[in-house]
């Protein structure tokens, strides 16, 4: 009776009289490292023990018609494919996609409320209600948006592609740089705005905020002119954000939408 020689179970290569061949074997061994960077996986897709080499770990780079999931574990780091000289799409990490959007969709619920409980006559609870939700996204807002920009700080953003020309560079930087100071300069004059009407902030309705300044009437206009004008420079900022996204997705097929979209790998 012949027996049939032995194959790797994953490559059906041939092996020494195990299901594993040499590779994947090895591969099995060291698959948390091959994650977390250390190794890096190139040329054949599974079956070659000299597609795994050590790299530095400032240099990660992840194939993507490589070990499968390896770019799930590297989010955020350089991926291109074999034979490519730079690559085209960098994507942002989980942190930072996760705060963008969770502190875009608390913006557009403060506009929201704000824009439709200044129409509501008189003091009903209601318009109270509404005021406080719209006083707590705003605190929200300020404390996602100040660890945002720490964690910008110590995590710079992947660079912009090369087709993007100096004053679209220019411009987006400009326009981040604002988006960034009206996030903690809107709530800040909305919580001042609430001081000088005399009325402390409570924030969740558990813990009372300090109150900085006192009741004073012509403060009070004062804040809150400036509290209306920095959300609508705010408004045509996001405006002109979002715009700039859809035309380099629909336009210039750069893939600078993709890179801060979730779930998109």
């Amino acid at each position: 009776m012949v027996h049939p020689e032995p194959v790797c179970r994953r490559c059906r290569r041939p092996s020494s009289g195990s299901t594993l061949c040499s590779f994947h074997a090895q591969y099995g061994k060291n698959r948390t490292a091959v994650r977390r960077g250390r190794f890096e996986p190139t040329g054949d897709r599974y079956c070659r023990p000299e597609a795994v080499k050590v790299v530095d770990r400032d240099e990660r780079i992840v194939y993507r018609d490589s070990v499968r999931n390896a770019d799930f574990f590297l989010r955020g780091r350089k991926t291109v494919t074999p034979g490519e000289s730079s690559p085209q799409t960098i994507r942002y990490g989980t942190v930072a996609i996760s705060l963008h959007w969770l502190i875009a969709v608390l913006i557009v619920v403060a506009f929201y409320l704000g824009w439709i409980m200044t129409d509501i006559p008189g003091f009903t609870p209601v318009k109270l209600r509404y005021f406080s939700w719209h006083k707590w996204i705003g605190v929200t807002v300020f404390a996602f948006s100040l660890y945002r920009l720490s964690w910008r700080v110590v995590n710079p953003p992947p660079s912009l592609p090369e087709t993007v020309s100096a004053w679209q560079r220019r411009g987006a930087n400009v326009v981040h740089g604002l988006l960034h100071v009206l996030m903690l300069a809107i709530p800040l004059t909305g919580y001042f705005y609430s001081s000088a009407s005399g009325i402390q902030v409570v924030y969740l309705g558990i813990v009372p905020l300090p109150v900085i300044v006192g009741p004073n009437e012509a403060l009070k206009v004062f804040l809150r002119i400036c509290h209306v004008s920095l959300n609508y420079v705010l408004l045509t900022l996001v405006v002109l954000h979002v715009s700039a996204a859809i035309k380099h997705h629909l336009v210039d097929h750069d893939g600078l939408l993709m890179r801060m979209l979730p779930f998109v790998k």
